[in-house]
């Protein structure tokens, strides 16, 4: 993990460093892990066109996180306790948040959010 210093445009920014996590942070997603995002292209329940100018376009994917629970009772471990391997660090673009993309013993892969990353509350 590399540090990064700021380009001092003022005073509060000349002494400010900040790890970048470039090494383990993958640039595309992992495929397995990727649903289809539902769009009604500006049709309602009829499926009427109500709203001009809509749909066309590539089709975009989400990323699908898992909960914890979620990950631990289908993992192979009968205790229940969690036994994974963080494999890399990814981003979700939609959502704004730092994820982990984690392997479990029988080696599927779930994805989990980064606990206190990303924006402060302040």
């Amino acid at each position: 993990m590399a540090i990064r210093t700021v380009k001092p445009t003022s005073p509060s920014l000349r002494y400010l460093t900040y790890v970048t996590y470039d090494d383990i942070t993958k640039t595309e997603p992992e495929k397995g892990l990727l649903i289809p995002k539902r769009r009604t292209n500006g049709r309602n329940v009829y499926g009427r066109i109500t709203v001009r100018h809509r749909g066309g376009g590539a089709k975009q994917m989400i990323r699908q996180v898992v909960t914890r629970s979620h990950a631990a009772e289908h993992s192979a471990d009968p205790i229940g306790g969690f036994l994974f391997t963080a494999m890399e660090m990814a981003t979700a673009p939609p959502r704004e948040m730092t994820l982990w993309v984690i392997r479990d013993r029988c080696g599927r892969s779930h994805r989990c959010s980064v606990p206190h990353a990303g924006r402060s509350s302040a």
